[in-house]
């Protein structure tokens, strides 16, 4: 099989088909990589944070509170504490909604953790002594609010804070946000980097090769079509007329219709909308062939569609011409029975 392909490979080299396929191949490699790096990089950074995550809380004592200058330092800043003469101090964070109502989104309170008090963000209706989250720094506001008001009234009291706080409100939340996004990222980089060794190993497989097979001998059509390539085209957008076909290049892949098996054929205008202010529209041709195989080109003006459409509807011999509701909804049901009724319906 791999001799049969290694012939077929010479027979098409350098021919449009030949660098379609490397492109469609090489194009999902490059996105394979590209995610893969965006996970890695993300994973990278985060280390630290999913490190603590999975491992879980540590339980910290006061002693050991004490010793702590920076949390930054620590490689396990997740831990459960065990506070003592919970104070409320009265500072919250709210959150207005959409109408207008105020929602408590977190308490304030402060422990004492050994030889000095430690602030902490809680849940509402959170109750202590001990209390499970992150030793993080302490924001600005929340010293400006809290340690500043204290060290007015008592600057002695206030040089016993610790100058971090525990934030113990959701601290899994954000690494769940993480691991649903990054995790169907993974896989779909591994699923892409399937495809591209599938199809690298047996080159049969692509896509471009079982869409061509329909027609004829692979590398006959193949040669046949870069010919015509070669020769006068009409152009809309990325799609192509030639002598006895409809080409269109996209980002992952490439398609390929006879112009003598379109079945059907339409005028797509689409408006444009950008914060539900329109800002125009978009103008597109649609084209589904015998084999269900449905092509959409975009872009140019209508005017430059109209004048394409007029060159390319006289040489569709089989094809319905215009827009039909009820047809869409056949084809959306069954497009393979759809196209395989409108083919028979032509002959």
């Amino acid at each position: 099989m791999q001799q049969d392909w290694n012939t077929t490979a010479t027979m098409i080299r350098g021919t449009l088909i030949d660098k379609e396929m490397k492109r469609t191949n090489r194009n999902l490699l490059l996105t394979c990589v590209i995610v893969l790096f965006g996970v890695g990089i993300y994973f990278a950074s985060q280390w630290r944070y999913y490190e603590n995550f999975f491992r879980g809380p540590q339980r910290m004592d006061s002693a050991t509170l004490d010793q702590v200058k920076d949390p930054a330092s620590l490689d396990r800043y997740y831990v459960t504490l065990q506070g003592e003469n919970e104070v409320d101090t009265g500072y919250m964070e709210v959150e207005t909604n959409s109408s207008g109502a105020e929602i408590i989104k977190a308490n304030y309170v402060v422990i004492g953790a050994g030889s000095h008090y430690l602030i902490v963000k809680k849940n509402p209706g959170e109750k202590g002594p001990e209390y499970t989250g992150a030793l993080v720094a302490m924001p600005a506001e929340v010293k400006a609010g809290i340690l500043d008001a204290v060290a007015k009234e008592n600057p002695e009291a206030a040089r016993d804070f610790e100058p971090y706080m525990l934030d113990a409100t959701n601290f899994r939340h954000d690494g769940y946000w993480g691991l649903g996004l990054m995790i169907p990222l993974l896989l779909m980089a591994i699923w892409i980097l399937r495809v591209v060794v599938m199809r690298t190993s047996s080159p049969g497989t692509h896509p471009i090769v079982v869409m061509l097979a329909r027609h004829g001998e692979f590398a006959d059509v193949a040669r046949k079509m870069d010919g015509e390539t070669q020769g006068e085209t009409v152009r809309f957008g990325q799609l192509k007329m030639t002598a006895e076909w409809l080409l269109l290049s996209q980002l992952y892949a490439f398609k390929a219709m006879r112009l003598d098996e379109v079945v059907w054929v339409y005028k797509k205008t689409t408006r444009k909308r950008v914060n539900f202010i329109p800002v125009g529209k978009e103008h597109s041709v649609v084209l589904t062939d015998r084999h269900a195989l449905t092509i959409e080109a975009r872009g140019g003006k209508e005017q430059r569609l109209d004048e394409f459409l007029a060159v390319i509807v006289p040489r569709l011999p089989n094809a319905l011409v215009g827009f039909d509701e009820q047809l869409q909804k056949l084809q959306m049901k069954d497009a393979g029975a759809f196209a395989a009724g409108l083919w028979e319906r032509k002959q």
